[in-house]
């Protein structure tokens, strides 16, 4: 782990945007902490009235909650313009921290004219350089850069529409090898990009291929056999269910970041046409923490096909301010 002291509010904002992996815009950000260590970083959307005021800071209060052994926070909105609201706020997130046993350790602000500690004299933006940490400098793009898609690939697109997936679909140990292809972060080929493809617009397999990515191999085999108990009659696993609600124990995010980038060539490749892609995408986006992007992603899905079912789900858990319990669960 690595450990990085601050000791004045320029130093600490400084090393917010390499604890988000980003610098955010219009955003109020929240820093937990244990005793004097932070233990990582939320953000929201900076509330656009102040009736939304407490909206905000109960979200906020809720997934600080879960999070074990947390006792403090720091605050910081990041604004275009300096305003009394900020006072409002930070009063709002001091009262549901307050109820939640959480101290405020300070209350901060970065705006157009300046930084400081809300309600106090602003200082010049210049101060706050950023800081090299294990040789990396902060991300300087903003919270949405994590919803780029990257440039496509007709060949390959093609020569995917030429592949004949439809075996891979009737068969469990196929079907799963597959899955492991992708979790594996194997070669995008033709093959693999049909089977991503065709899997995100088929519901049932959609699920099975997230599930097996999250657990692996035996895992395929049981969301295989329970997929096919169900539409014989019999009730569904409910330990298999409640992992799509991001219930249960933390995965192997290597393999969920495997399924992140492949499914980024496929939707970009779609020309964000594919609803499915789009839409489980988003849902590994959520699985992983980034709530913006998920919420991006299924933005894009909604409108490339409104109503579609995956979306809508995570579209709902990015609103309430859902995240997975694995979220909250130390490495």
């Amino acid at each position: 782990m690595t450990v990085i002291r601050s000791t004045t509010p320029a130093q600490f904002l400084t090393l917010v945007p390499r604890l988000l992996g980003y610098t955010p815009t219009r955003s109020l950000v929240v820093i937990p902490f244990t005793g004097t260590r932070s233990t990582g970083a939320m953000r929201v959307d900076l509330p656009a009235h102040p009736d939304q005021h407490r909206h905000a800071a109960h979200v906020l209060a809720g997934l600080l909650c879960r999070i074990p052994d947390a006792d403090g926070l720091v605050a910081v909105i990041y604004d275009t313009r300096s305003s009394d609201e900020h006072s409002a706020l930070m009063g709002e997130i001091e009262r549901q921290a307050h109820a939640c046993g959480l101290t405020v350790l300070d209350r901060l602000s970065v705006t157009d004219d300046g930084y400081g500690r809300v309600g106090e004299t602003r200082q010049p933006l210049t101060d706050l350089t950023p800081v090299t940490v294990a040789g990396k400098t902060p991300n300087e793009a903003d919270q949405h850069s994590a919803s780029g898609l990257p440039a496509p690939e007709p060949d390959l697109l093609a020569a995917a529409l030429r592949v004949d997936i439809a075996p891979v679909f009737h068969d469990r140990d196929a079907f799963t090898a597959m899955v492991e292809r992708v979790a594996t972060g194997d070669d995008l080929d033709a093959y693999l990009f049909a089977f991503v493809m065709t899997a995100c617009e088929r519901p049932s397999h959609r699920d099975i291929l997230l599930v097996g990515i999250l657990g692996g191999p035996d895992q395929t085999h049981r969301a295989w056999d329970a997929q096919a108990a169900w539409e014989n009659g019999a009730d569904y696993p409910a330990d298999i269910a409640r992992v799509m609600w991001g219930e249960g124990p933390r995965p192997r995010v290597a393999r969920l970041c495997n399924l992140d980038q492949t499914l980024r060539r496929v939707a970009a490749t779609a020309d964000r046409t594919l609803p499915g892609a789009l839409a489980t995408l988003g849902w590994v986006a959520w699985a992983l923490g980034h709530s913006t992007a998920a919420a991006d992603f299924t933005a894009a899905s909604l409108t490339a096909q409104p109503g579609h079912g995956l979306a809508e789900i995570v579209d709902t858990f990015v609103n309430a301010g859902h995240l997975p319990d694995w979220a909250f669960i130390k490495n």
